[in-house]
């Protein structure tokens, strides 16, 4: 119950992805492809019933997510139609017409779903197969629109947001591939000096390089809103000190924690670490999107993102004061 009541809120978390997915697409098309996945999802529910209880709700669960997910780009997507299609004059009272056609029609299948399960729990077999049913109608009905000078609206995205293929290179080979290269070979640099030291000590050492790789950054995008390529130079040597942190990191989130943790909680330890890993790398882009967009921040937002690990440095630093020679566990640190 707790997965189905977050999911819408799941799917809001795509709309930037999907936003960015329909540039210089056809809408339609696109929207249409997204109905499909929901109808999909929808008629697949009574699939479930082959399923064993204990697994059924977990699967139901997740047609509901993925739902959602998809049906957050129709949304998205949707409102760059009707922006085309509808004047500005008269785009409210046309959208009304349909929120209130569509708000009648969620009220009463609700109300008449809620009351066949009432009567006969298994109803969703035929139930969600009607619903797609009625969904496949719609998509058909949908495909007849046209969305108005589509393609001067595409062509103007592509030249707003597309960059030219050799750009792309450009940009994959620095953001991407120089990181991962000098990770190969800072693993193995940083490797003896893990086995040496604590921990706490070790991301200390990690955290200097890291503020200096985010800083680098920083400045690399501040001085290339004048000079592009000196601006691609400075930040191709921050991939570079990225990949030597990186080198260190791929280290320390694999193997730190059992400095600290009894070993037979090493298990949890790593999966509360890997769990909140994965947090963070689901709200940080987002974040990070909003934060560039905030007045003012723009490029800054690296300069945030260097104190971060400012501060992260010196709470290892403060950690690492503490912190008992390698192969030694404190009771403080254990957690016994």
């Amino acid at each position: 119950m707790s997965l189905i009541t977050a999911a819408p809120m799941f799917g809001n978390i795509m709309a930037l992805i999907w936003s960015d997915l329909a540039m210089g697409r056809r809408k339609v098309p696109l929207v249409n492809a997204l109905q499909a996945g929901v109808v999909l999802m929808i008629g697949s529910v009574a699939l479930v019933a082959l399923l064993p209880p204990a697994a059924a709700g977990w699967v139901f669960a997740g047609q509901i997510i993925v739902a959602r997910l998809l049906a957050s780009g129709i949304i998205t997507i949707r409102s760059s139609i009707w922006r085309a299609n509808y004047p500005r004059q008269l785009r409210g009272q046309l959208t009304s017409r349909i929120a209130t056609v569509a708000t009648l029609v969620l009220t009463v299948t609700t109300f008449a779903g809620s009351y066949l399960l009432d009567q006969n729990a298994r109803a969703y077999v035929y139930i969600y197969p009607v619903a797609a049913l009625i969904g496949v109608i719609g998509i058909w009905q949908f495909s007849k629109i046209r969305v108005r000078r589509e393609v001067l609206l595409r062509r103007q995205e592509v030249q707003l947001y597309a960059p030219r293929p050799e750009n792309m290179m450009l940009a994959t080979m620095i953001v991407q591939i120089i990181p991962m290269v000098v990770m190969m070979l800072a693993t193995q640099a940083w490797a003896p000096m893990f086995d040496r030291m604590h921990i706490s000590t070790f991301r200390t050492y990690q955290g200097f390089v890291s503020v200096g790789a985010i800083g680098t950054l920083w400045a690399g995008a501040m001085i290339g809103r004048s000079d592009v390529m000196t601006g691609l130079g400075v930040v191709a040597f921050a991939q570079v000190l990225v990949g030597v942190s990186n080198g260190a990191g791929n280290l320390a989130w694999n193997l730190g924690h059992n400095d600290f943790c009894p070993a037979d909680k090493a298990g949890t330890y790593m999966g509360v670490h890997v769990m909140l890993t994965g947090l963070r790398g689901c709200l940080a882009p987002f974040f990070g999107s909003w934060l560039y967009l905030l007045p003012g921040v723009g490029r800054h937002v690296f300069g945030l993102s260097t104190l971060v690990c400012i501060a992260a440095t010196l709470g290892f630093l403060h950690m690492a004061r503490n912190a008992p020679r390698k192969g030694q566990r404190s009771s403080s640190l254990s957690g016994r």
